[in-house]
């Protein structure tokens, strides 16, 4: 029952027909992670990038959880951190003209902090159906990106936004770390061995061989 009832309190967005171009009068961008793992974060430090350079001028933060702000600080790409707390939520209130939200779900979490936040333009991506919160109940979203299965995650804005933006750039990570911290991975990485990744997949997400 809380759950239908939340769903009316929610922002009437969607419009597939006549959508506004994206990148009109974009100054600062908010990223929501898919997740707050540290791989989550180095991925996410590739769309920064990207976004960097396709909006030289815009401010970018993330949401953040007490684990991944020191990937991002790694990156020095990102101007501002917002924690997941109701203050931080108020204070951010109509700041950001754009949230991109990678969370491959919709929860009250989120939906609850889009409403407090209330950006200009959302961004989604696919969503999980749920029973309560899925595509065909939840409209509180500007723009929608169906993104392939075997997309890996560090392609989606390249997918998304292919049609919106010319010349995306190429995603790729950026991690700036301390010449010992350099030292202690040599140490560990070994030569003379192969690596092989066998199988790349999250939590919540496996791309298919």
């Amino acid at each position: 029952m809380f759950k239908k009832l939340f769903i009316l309190l929610l922002e009437k967005r969607y419009n597939p027909i006549q959508p506004n171009p994206i990148q009109s009068n974009i100054n600062s961008i908010l990223i929501r992670p898919m997740g707050y793992a540290i791989g989550d974060a180095i991925v996410h430090t590739a769309h920064i990038k990207q976004l960097k350079l396709i909006f030289p001028k815009a401010k970018i933060g993330v949401l953040v959880e007490k684990n991944n702000p020191v990937v991002f600080k790694a990156s020095q790409l990102v101007d501002e951190y917002i924690r997941f707390n109701i203050l931080d939520y108020f204070k951010n209130y109509r700041k950001w003209d754009l949230l991109i939200d990678f969370e491959n779900n919709f929860t009250t979490k989120s939906l609850f902090a889009d409403r407090i936040l209330m950006p200009n333009k959302i961004i989604i991506f696919n969503k999980q159906h749920k029973k309560y919160y899925n595509l065909e109940t939840i409209k509180s979203f500007d723009y929608y990106f169906p993104i392939p299965e075997t997309t890996p995650l560090s392609h989606y804005l390249s997918v998304a936004l292919k049609n919106e933006i010319k010349n995306i750039p190429d995603p790729i990570s950026i991690l700036h770390t301390q010449h010992q911290e350099k030292n202690i991975i040599k140490m560990q990485w070994k030569t003379n061995k192969v690596h092989i990744l066998l199988c790349p997949q999250g939590s919540k997400r496996e791309i298919p061989p």
